[in-house]
């Protein structure tokens, strides 16, 4: 009898032993692992894919940790927008996100259930079908959308401040873009008010970007507006740089700001790290058990406006006080 109390006292000791170690010597369990795809019609220079590992971090999730981010590029090739989304949601992953309003366009065509976050880039988002309504999307796609009839009529006006003898100003736009062309549409509304007339040229192929800038060589204009966030213009870049400078060419450009930075002459456009920041906490409410179909889509609020101050110097411009004042940045 003495005996069996031992062994139940022994064995009533051992098991208290398991669970407090379960309890508080056990190692936790290793954190959930998200997987978020990112859809991107540049290239991998491009910084973008770093203002969202910034974003995320801020949030709490880490690449490695609890967080896994498959980033995949068009590099400026429109055709491979349904071929890359196709593989991104093989993938079965928790969100997708893109700037590219044709990105938004081929993850539609290719999934229903997969959550997709616009991260800014992207306008007309009710006129194109990617949500309902602003309010309530009522499918799986939301985020931050641009408002491209304000912006577009905001670079003409500041082209004009900063260049008061713009009269004719030639505009390259790709026409294989739903988005670029509602945006020359834009344009071309706001250009009689400010006594501009507008010339449009489509850069669609790279054989139509050398036709465009010769035909712009000899169309007599005195500015030029370039839709930089075309995909076919990213990868001609340079040589539209060139053909600015060689030309003397006053020029406004959106998309991306590298255009200014190499040479062009203005900027305006959304600050793509915060509306990226922005669209990472809506990956992280969805993350978090968000239905993406609820959550209202917010607009970008927050814009850059650049001027390269090397490049007015070479020209011989003087840039109206009135204009620096409303800059976000100069390059000297």
């Amino acid at each position: 009898m003495r005996q069996s109390r031992r062994a139940f006292l022994r064995a009533a000791a051992a098991s208290s032993t398991l669970v407090a170690l379960s309890v508080c010597g056990a190692p936790p369990a290793p954190p959930k692992v998200y997987s978020v795809g990112w859809l991107s019609s540049l290239t991998e220079a491009s910084p973008g894919v770093d203002y969202l590992r910034q974003a995320f971090r801020e949030l709490g999730y880490v690449e490695g940790r609890n967080l896994s981010l498959d980033v995949r590029y068009t590099e400026g090739r429109n055709e491979r927008f349904p071929i890359i989304a196709a593989e991104l949601v093989a993938l079965r992953l928790d969100v997708i996100m893109t700037r590219a309003s044709q990105g938004v366009l081929a993850l539609q065509q290719a999934t229903s259930s997969i959550p997709i976050v616009m991260a800014g880039g992207i306008s007309d988002v009710v006129e194109a079908g990617f949500v309902a309504s602003l309010a309530r999307p009522g499918g799986n796609i939301t985020g931050v959308y641009g408002a491209a009839s304000e912006i577009a009529g905001r670079r003409l006006q500041l082209l004009k401040e900063a260049v008061p003898t713009a009269s004719r100003v030639a505009y390259l736009f790709d026409s294989s873009s739903d988005q670029q062309v509602r945006n020359r549409q834009y344009s071309l509304n706001a250009a009689p008010t400010l006594g501009i007339a507008l010339l449009s040229y489509d850069v669609r192929t790279a054989p139509s970007v050398t036709d465009a800038l010769v035909a712009v060589g000899s169309s007599h204009s005195n500015a030029i507006v370039v839709a930089g966030g075309a995909t076919r213009l990213q990868g001609e870049q340079q040589r539209v740089i060139d053909f600015l400078s060689s030309s003397r060419l006053p020029s406004m450009v959106s998309g991306i700001r590298t255009w200014v930075e190499k040479g062009a002459l203005l900027f305006y456009d959304e600050n793509d790290a915060d509306s990226i920041r922005n669209a990472a906490t809506y990956v992280d409410r969805i993350l978090r058990g968000a239905n993406p179909a609820d959550l209202p889509c917010a607009k970008a609020t927050k814009f850059d406006f650049v001027i390269n101050l090397k490049t007015a110097n070479a020209f011989g411009l003087k840039i109206p006080s009135s204009v620096l004042a409303q800059t976000s940045e100069q390059i000297q």
